[in-house]
């Protein structure tokens, strides 16, 4: 058992061949040449961004309050006169049965011919997507009457 000297496995250091230089390859120089330009530019532009920033959030708030506004008016508009809000509810139900009709025919539609098709995973899956976008068309067209509902209600009604 007494072989030869087996030396412990691992990284090698050696003083000679460079050491720590050794890893700096020309990706590290570039990456250090492009930081400190970066780095000004970045610096410079600070200030242009936070004003573009700052513009856009004035225009954002300035969009806010004419929706408010217009949505305010159509509020008092139906507490002024209830036969109009009677009309707008009455336009939605028609909306929703007339939504949920064309899908359900178009969906239909998809999964008849899926029959037909030896493939028929992207009729199917035409399918389905039309019957999700159409339920939530007709959320949506829900949800806005029963806001609507609410405001009036809120407002003396």
């Amino acid at each position: 058992m007494g072989g030869a000297r087996r030396e412990p496995q691992g990284p090698k250091f050696n003083s000679h061949q460079g050491g720590f230089m050794e890893g700096m390859n020309g990706t590290f120089w570039i990456g250090l040449a492009l930081a400190i330009p970066l780095a000004i530019i970045g610096n410079l532009l600070t200030p242009w961004v936070q004003s573009w920033v700052a513009r856009r959030s004035e225009a954002a708030a300035a969009k806010r309050e004419r929706i408010t506004a217009a949505q305010r008016a159509r509020i008092e508009h139906y507490v002024a006169q209830p036969e109009r809000l009677y009309i707008y509810l009455l336009s939605v139900l028609l909306a929703t049965t007339l939504l949920t009709s064309l899908c359900g025919i178009l969906a239909g539609a998809f999964f008849i011919a899926g029959t037909f098709e030896q493939n028929n995973s992207l009729f199917y899956g035409g399918g389905q997507a039309i019957v999700i976008a159409g339920g939530v068309g007709v959320a949506t067209l829900c949800v806005d009457a029963m806001r609507v509902i609410s405001r009036v209600r809120s407002s003396g009604g």
